[in-house]
C-alpha cells in the first residue's frame, strides 16, 4: 500500500493549495507608528495604535494577522495539512478491495529576521489507515522531544514507514485542512458516493477540521441532508439529526430559523443554545454561548434579557462572578428584588465583600458545630508520661495545624463537622502548642496518622496510638454498645 502512495504523484494543484494556506503564516510587523505586513512586504499606517498580539488586519493584501514587535527574532507557525486517498489491492483477500489512507503534511513557518519573511517547508509523516481503530504508520521524520514528538524538517528523505504502536498520548491527530479536490473521485465506488463530503468544507484554507470526525459523521444517513442544506457546522454531528419528519422534529427549532441558522453557520452547541433562547440574533446567541454554564443558575434570580442588559450596560464578561455573587447574596439573606442588590453598580467590589462576609460566617458556623463535636469526643482523650491526643477544638485549630504541619488537614473541616470523620491533634506533653501528629479517625479506627509534610510517624508514636486506639476507642465504644 505504501509503495502504491508513494508511486502516485500528488495533485495538479497541491502546492497552490499549501501556498494559500502559507499565506496565514505571517505577521504584522511593529516599529513605533509604522507596520509591516510579512505577507505582502508592504509598509503601512495607521489611525490607531495596533497593540502587540492583537490581531490586525492588513490594508494593503487585506489579510489579518498578529502584531508583534519588528525587533522580533524567532516565531514558528505549524500547520497540518491532510490529503485522504484510495488504494485498491485486489490480491489482498481478507481486507476490503479499496483501503482509505489519510496522509498528514505538517507546513513549517519559520521568520527570517534578516529577510522579514518567513521560510517554508512541507513535509509527510503520518499515514492512517482510516478504519474502525485508525492504525497509524509514520515515517523517520517524527523526532522523540519533551513529553511528545516533532516532525523533522531538515530531514533529506521520508525513510521507510512504520506502524505505530506505542502510546496512545503520541499518537498524531488528524487535524488540520484536508485538501478537498480529489475528494469525490476518492470516494466514488465507496460508502461515502452519495455522502458529498467533498462540499463540507467551502472555505477549507481559513478553518481547521478533525478528519476523523468528519469521516465518521459521513457514514449517517443524515449527512448529506445536513450538506444540501448547507448546515455544513451540523453536519460533522450528523448523528444528532437522525430523525424523520417535519424540520421542528429534526432540529428542535421552527423552520423560521433555518436561514438564520444557515447564515451563520451555527454548529450542534450553537444550536442547543438556539433551542433554548429562540432569538435571531447571532451577537446574543455567541454572548449566551459564552455564558451557557451559568445561564440555569442566574435564570433564578431574573430573566436572561435582563442579565444581558446588565452585562452590556455595565461591560461585564464574567458571569460565573455574577453567578457566585447571586448565591452570596441569597446566603446573606439580601433582598434580590430590589435592583440594587440584584444588579450591583460595582460587581467585582460588591462579589468580594459578599464572599468575605460568607466565608465569615461559614466559619463562625463551622467553629460552633466542631466545638459541640469537640465536647462529644472529650472522652476520647488520652495521655501518658510522654504524649497526649486530644480532639480539634476549632476551625482556627485546624488551620494552625495545617500551617505547622504543612498538610491540608484544614480542607477536613467540613467532613469534620458533618461527623463523616474524626480529627485529634498528638502532642508532647511539655510541648503541647507545637504540632506534632495529625489523626484522622474513622469508625473508632485510625485512618491516617502523618507528622509534618505528611510523614510517616516512628515506633514510639505508632505504639502510643495503638494503645489509644485498643484501649480507649474501641473498648469504649464496646461500653457504649454494651449500655445501649
Amino acid at each position: 500500500m505504501m509503495d502504491k502512495i508513494d508511486d502516485r504523484p500528488l495533485p495538479s494543484d497541491w502546492n497552490d493549495f499549501i501556498y494559500d494556506i502559507e499565506k496565514n503564516h505571517n505577521l504584522i510587523l511593529k516599529n513605533k507608528n509604522t507596520y509591516f505586513c510579512t505577507n505582502c512586504q508592504q509598509y503601512f499606517n495607521s489611525n490607531k495604535d495596533l497593540k502587540i498580539q492583537s490581531d490586525a488586519k492588513c490594508p494593503i493584501c487585506k489579510y489579518t494577522y498578529e502584531v508583534r514587535s519588528n525587533k522580533i527574532k524567532n516565531y514558528e507557525l505549524q500547520n497540518n495539512i491532510m490529503l485522504l486517498e484510495k488504494v485498491i489491492i485486489p490480491e489482498y483477500k481478507k481486507t476490503e478491495q479499496a483501503q482509505f489512507v489519510l496522509r498528514l503534511f505538517q507546513i513549517s513557518s519559520t521568520y527570517n529576521s534578516k529577510k522579514s519573511e518567513f521560510d517554508h517547508s512541507t513535509v509527510e509523516y503520518v499515514r492512517m489507515l482510516v478504519n474502525d481503530e485508525y492504525r497509524e504508520l509514520r515515517n523517520e521524520r517524527i523526532s522523540p522531544s519533551m513529553g511528545a514528538w516533532r516532525v523533522n524538517h531538515y530531514r533529506v528523505d521520508n525513510g521507510k514507514w512504520r506502524m505505530y504502536t506505542g502510546n496512545g498520548w503520541y499518537e498524531a491527530v488528524p487535524h488540520g485542512y484536508i485538501y478537498t479536490g480529489n475528494l469525490k473521485e476518492t470516494l466514488k465506488d465507496t460508502r461515502y458516493e452519495n455522502s458529498r463530503l467533498w462540499e463540507a468544507f467551502p472555505d477549507n484554507t481559513k478553518q481547521n477540521y478533525n478528519m476523523k470526525d468528519w469521516i465518521y459523521a459521513a457514514k449517517c444517513n443524515s449527512f448529506e441532508m445536513l450538506i444540501e442544506l448547507r448546515l455544513y457546522n451540523l453536519a460533522v454531528d450528523a448523528e444528532y439529526f437522525s430523525k424523520t419528519g417535519s424540520f421542528m422534529k429534526i432540529f428542535g427549532v421552527s423552520k423560521d430559523y433555518y436561514e438564520f441558522i444557515k447564515k451563520h453557520n451555527l454548529d450542534y452547541s450553537e444550536l442547543k443554545i438556539l433551542r433554548k433562547y429562540p432569538i435571531k440574533n447571532i451577537r446574543t446567541l455567541r454572548f449566551l454561548m459564552k455564558h451557557q454554564y451559568a445561564l440555569k443558575e442566574i435564570q433564578e434570580y431574573t430573566t436572561i434579557d435582563n442579565f444581558i442588559k446588565y452585562f452590556r450596560k455595565k461591560h461585564l464578561s464574567d458571569a460565573h462572578l455574577y453567578r457566585d455573587y447571586l448565591r452570596f447574596a441569597k446566603e446573606l439573606g439580601f433582598n434580590l428584588k430590589d435592583k440594587k442588590y440584584l444588579f450591583p453598580d460595582r460587581l467585582k467590589t460588591v462579589h468580594n465583600r459578599c464572599q468575605r462576609q460568607v466565608e465569615q460566617a461559614r466559619k463562625e458556623k463551622k467553629t460552633k458545630i466542631i466545638k459541640r463535636r469537640a465536647e462529644n469526643l472529650a472522652k476520647y482523650i488520652f495521655k501518658n508520661k510522654e504524649f497526649v491526643i486530644y480532639p480539634a477544638n476549632s476551625m482556627d485549630a485546624l488551620i494552625e495545624e495545617s500551617t505547622q504541619q504543612n498538610n491540608c488537614v484544614r480542607t477536613y473541616a467540613e467532613r469534620y463537622a458533618k461527623g463523616d470523620c474524626d480529627i485529634y491533634f498528638m502532642r508532647k506533653v511539655d510541648e503541647p502548642k507545637k504540632s506534632l501528629v495529625t489523626v484522622e479517625v474513622k469508625n473508632n479506627k485510625v485512618v491516617q496518622k502523618r507528622t509534618k509534610n505528611n510523614e510517616k510517624t516512628n515506633k514510639k508514636q505508632d505504639a502510643f496510638l495503638d494503645i489509644w486506639q485498643k484501649e480507649v476507642l474501641q473498648k469504649r465504644e464496646m461500653l457504649q454498645k454494651r449500655g445501649a
